[in-house]
């Protein structure tokens, strides 16, 4: 994906030569999305920024989904322990 201050691009999941683009008006207060195909727009619907709070928690949730935890390789000490060199080497 790739993206600049107020455009983003999204591939179709499924391959091909389709990709969804975002683009952000802001002295309109609108976001576009337009449905592209190569080089040509084959679809757009404008957006009232403050109408996309829904979507933008769909999207925060479903990137949450993706998030995975990931282990620490030691825990972290206790508040005023002191690490040793032996704890670090090992």
């Amino acid at each position: 994906m790739s993206k600049d201050r107020r455009r983003v691009f999204a591939p179709q999941a499924l391959g091909g030569d389709e990709y969804l683009r975002a683009t952000w008006h802001e002295s309109k207060q609108v976001v576009v999305f337009s449905q592209w195909t190569g080089d040509v727009c084959t679809a757009a619907i404008p957006v009232r920024v403050d109408e996309l709070g829904d979507l933008a928690g769909l999207l925060v949730e479903a990137l949450g989904q993706q998030v995975k935890p990931t282990s620490a390789l030691w825990a972290a000490p206790l508040p005023g322990a002191r690490v040793s060199d032996a704890q670090i080497s090992a």
